[in-house]
């Protein structure tokens, strides 16, 4: 598969990936790109994480010290069991461990439930963690709180950081490239990225 289909500008290490282009374009053989469901294994502890301070929530078991900050977090913004909370927070544990997790068919999506925000959870999106706290929020209050896309809103696979600046920076980077290995890629992402950011 080229390299140009991995590129994601939702993705976590967009910047980082954008930067294993450039090299590729140079003539480094040796080229990674992380697609989308992929991360670095610091995202992965991070995630990891949350998922064991949402079972110990669960649980009502002491917080693992590894985990204190997440556990933290999550108890303050559940504000205690009841209602659907602990059904949604079993949902959501799963999510930071497996991208691929449903719990209903998307034929019968309701973007105006916080159950579509479980599903759209994904930890190689750039808006993660912020996704998560809107979550833990939103089911903690039992109801929705914040609209999708755009700056502190909830992100999801497929939306750009709005306030991302740095492909605009990349495009006269690319202009002053003399491509050593691969000017069709070279091409591909400049017009890629000029599709992305207009």
């Amino acid at each position: 598969m080229p390299l140009i289909c991995e590129l994601e500008f939702c993705h976590c290490d967009l910047h980082a990936n954008l930067n294993e282009l450039v090299r590729a374009v140079q003539g480094a053989k040796d080229v990674g790109i992380l697609g989308c469901g992929e991360v670095r294994p610091g995202r992965k502890e991070q995630a990891e994480l949350y998922a064991r301070a949402l079972e110990a929530w669960l649980d009502s078991e002491d917080t693992p010290a590894e985990c204190v900050h997440q556990h933290q977090a999550v108890t303050t913004l559940l504000r205690g069991h009841g209602g659907r909370k602990d059904e949604l927070a079993g949902h959501l544990v799963k999510r930071p461990r497996d991208n691929e997790y449903e719990f209903y068919d998307y034929i019968n999506e309701d973007f105006g439930t916080v159950d579509s925000r479980i599903q759209h959870l994904e930890i190689c999106c750039f808006n993660w963690e912020h996704n998560l706290l809107i979550l833990l929020d939103e089911i903690g209050k039992e109801q929705r709180t914040c609209g999708w896309r755009g700056v502190g809103m909830f992100c999801a696979c497929g939306d750009k950081a709005p306030d991302n600046n740095y492909p605009l920076m990349l495009k006269a980077v690319l202009d002053s490239i003399e491509p050593k290995r691969d000017k069709d890629l070279l091409s591909q992402l400049k017009h890629k990225l000029e599709e992305a950011y207009p």
